[in-house]
């Protein structure tokens, strides 16, 4: 995996604070406080580091302080997979406009093909007719199907059927939605409704709900995704653009103020640039040499 172009750099700079001198010493202790803070760790995960990191005997112990305060953050959410034998398995992807979910859920179904796994594709987007078109083309490159109505087609219906069709079959189910504002009722009472009418097929369904935020605005994403989950059970984050941001260290106070992990991560545009989401890679690789 491994943290690349802008991010590395910049949350390198952690590290990089601490080779300066001992743990202790008060130059570096700012110097780390700042390079947090630039990085999106938020102010109270910050503090909670800098306490660790004055009590550290020298410049390792202090490393792994935080390596072991940041695994914690990480890994303690737990797992939120819903029924993992269930056939097939359903995902539903949220999020507001521009956060490249289509294009997201393009990515995750490669993964899943690599994987040697079955995909199928659900354009629950019918708000807009050029994401139809979008995901239409995914399929015809990855060669996979994809279910779709029309322009302005209910999406619950176009989703019961994709999930209907495919029951029984050992196959995983992508279903992308609209992007939406939490402001805007009417489409919040569809996505809503679209997890009605899957569960009609199987109380497990959708298996998990997904919510992709953009890495770029930071801990912003935290009330975004509050938002979100006053409709809808998230199980869980796709964090995109990782690429083109130093705010990839908002993804502890993501984590820790949703209490879902994060399952993927963008770093990029091409569909392989995804992976599925190691917190003790992405930890140790904060620490690189």
């Amino acid at each position: 995996m491994g943290l690349i172009g802008s991010i590395k750099n910049a949350l390198k700079r952690t590290s990089g604070a601490l080779k300066k001198g001992i743990a202790g010493d008060k130059i570096v202790i700012e110097q780390l406080e700042r390079t947090l803070i630039e990085a999106d760790f938020g102010v109270a995960i910050t503090m909670e580091i800098i306490e660790g990191v004055k009590k550290a005997l020298d410049k390792k112990a202090a490393i792994e302080e935080i390596k072991s305060y940041l695994m914690e953050i990480l890994e303690g959410v737990g797992n939120t997979d819903n029924n993992m034998n269930s056939a097939p398995y359903v995902i539903m992807f949220v999020g507001v406009n521009g956060v490249g979910k289509t294009t997201t859920i393009a990515k995750i179904a490669n993964l899943e093909l690599n994987n040697g796994k079955k995909v199928s594709l659900v354009a629950g987007d019918t708000f807009r007719a050029a994401a139809i078109e979008q995901l239409t083309i995914w399929s015809e490159r990855l060669n996979i199907p994809i279910v779709k109505g029309e322009y302005g087609t209910d999406p619950a219906s176009i989703a019961y059927r994709a999930i209907n069709d495919a029951k029984g079959k050992e196959m995983t189910v992508l279903i992308d939605t609209a992007g939406r504002l939490h402001t805007n009722k009417n489409l919040m009472g569809e996505m809503e409704k679209i997890v009605r009418v899957s569960k009609k097929v199987d109380e497990n369904y959708p298996n998990e709900i997904l919510i992709v935020l953009d890495a770029s605005i930071g801990q912003n994403n935290i009330q975004q995704a509050k938002q979100f989950m006053e409709s809808v059970p998230l199980t869980g984050i796709v964090l995109t653009k990782l690429d083109g941001t130093a705010k990839g260290g908002s993804i502890f106070p993501i984590v820790r103020d949703l209490k879902i992990p994060v399952k993927f991560i963008g770093t990029g545009e091409g569909v392989d640039d995804i992976s599925v989401f190691n917190p003790r890679e992405f930890v140790e690789d904060l620490f690189q040499e």
